[in-house]
């Protein structure tokens, strides 16, 4: 656009002024679409979290496969309704300043609603990297309270415990494992052989 009003004359001015319109409108209606597509895709997280399963056994792998796809569906609503909003403020055109608010406050419930979801999900999983990862995400986009990213960082320690915890206990059944057998059937020294001592 401002490459086009330098090309442009003066006299054309009014060819300039109807593009920006069309522009305008085009970029308030992507707006709109990206917030309308945003508000569904956390309606629908929402109707899910307060489901409850029914079944008394669940395949825990199809799950994971499950919320997996649940952050991409998330994540693809939210680069959309982010870029909308770049988009409007960068061009600088005139989109009710309401609307571009009601956009980034929408953005925002998204943003703290998946650190949630992935301070939750850390705990479950004594994955600290989740964790870690979701909040860095939250401090580069500047759109989640301070508040909310705080409480998150101080699960931090309390999930890294247990993800330690967990390895050592882990490594603690693999080493268990692998001496089963070692009591019977084996001699040390020849003094001993399927678990009797030999006595000469």
């Amino acid at each position: 656009m401002a490459k086009a009003e330098k090309l442009i004359s003066d006299d054309d001015s009014t060819v300039i002024a109807e593009a920006k319109a069309l522009l305008t409108v085009a970029a308030k209606e992507e707006l709109k679409a990206a917030m309308e597509s945003a508000k569904e895709r956390k309606a629908q997280t929402d109707d899910d979290d307060s489901s409850e399963y029914s079944e008394s056994e669940y395949d825990s792998e199809s799950e994971d496969d499950s919320d997996e796809r649940e952050r991409r569906r998330n994540n693809s609503a939210m680069l959309a309704l982010h870029s909308a909003i770049s988009k409007a403020e960068e061009e600088k055109l005139i989109v009710e300043v309401s609307v571009i608010a009601e956009a980034k406050a929408l953005l925002s419930s998204m943003m703290r609603e998946e650190l949630k979801a992935a301070t939750e999900s850390a705990k479950e999983k004594k994955c600290v990297s989740i964790l870690q990862s979701a909040i860095a995400k939250a401090e580069k986009e500047q759109l989640v309270d301070a508040s909310s990213i705080a409480e998150a960082k101080a699960q931090i320690p309390v999930v890294a415990e247990a993800e330690l915890t967990a390895a050592k206990e882990s490594a603690k059944e693999k080493k268990n494992s692998s001496t089963v057998g070692m009591t019977g059937g084996f001699g040390f020294g020849g003094r001993m052989y399927n678990g009797h001592s030999s006595h000469r």
